[in-house]
C-alpha cells in the first residue's frame, strides 16, 4: 500500500514540475509571439505556426534514441522523409529534427519535428507551412531551435 502512495506521489511530482516550468526560445526573426510560459507558439505574417512543448522525458534516453523513434513514429504514419534529419546544440542539451514531406489538397508542406532531451523534460517543437513559405522562413527557425532552454 505504501509503494502505491509512493508511485502516485511520485507522478503528481512530475506533472507538477512539468506543468510549472517555463519553454524559454528565442521567437524567430520576422515571427510573433503568441504565447510563452509553460508552451511556446509563435506565428510568421503568412501564418506559419512554431511551437516548443514539455514532457516528461520518460523513458530518460539519449537525444540518438529520440531522433531514431521520431522518424520510426512518423514512417510508421505515412510521412515521407525530405530530410534526413541534423543535430544541433542548445542551451537545454543537443536536440535533433527532421523535416517531412506532406502532400495536402495537391501542394507539398514541409513538417519539421524537434526534440531535445533534458534531464527532467522532453522539448518538442513544431513547424509546418506550404513549402515555399517554410524554406523562405526554414533558417529563423532553426537559429530558434538553438536557443531552446527551461526554467
Amino acid at each position: 500500500m505504501a509503494k502505491r502512495f509512493l508511485l502516485i506521489g511520485a507522478a503528481f511530482f512530475m506533472m507538477f514540475f512539468v506543468a510549472c516550468a517555463t519553454v524559454e526560445v528565442t521567437v524567430p526573426q520576422g515571427f510573433a509571439l503568441v504565447e510563452g510560459g509553460e508552451r511556446f507558439f509563435a506565428v510568421s505574417p503568412e501564418g506559419l505556426p512554431f511551437r516548443v512543448v514539455m514532457e516528461e522525458h520518460y523513458p530518460r534516453q539519449t537525444v540518438e534514441f529520440w531522433s531514431e523513434a521520431l522518424k520510426r513514429q512518423f514512417l510508421d504514419e505515412g510521412y515521407h522523409l525530405r530530410t534526413e534529419g541534423e543535430f544541433f546544440d542548445c542551451p537545454a542539451g543537443r536536440g535533433f529534427f527532421i523535416e517531412w514531406n506532406v502532400p495536402y489538397q495537391g501542394e507539398t508542406f514541409v513538417y519539421m519535428t524537434a526534440v531535445v532531451p533534458a534531464e527532467k523534460v522532453l522539448y518538442l517543437a513544431e513547424a509546418a507551412a506550404e513549402h515555399e513559405l517554410y524554406a523562405a522562413r526554414r533558417e529563423a527557425l532553426v537559429e530558434s531551435l538553438k536557443t531552446i532552454t527551461g526554467k
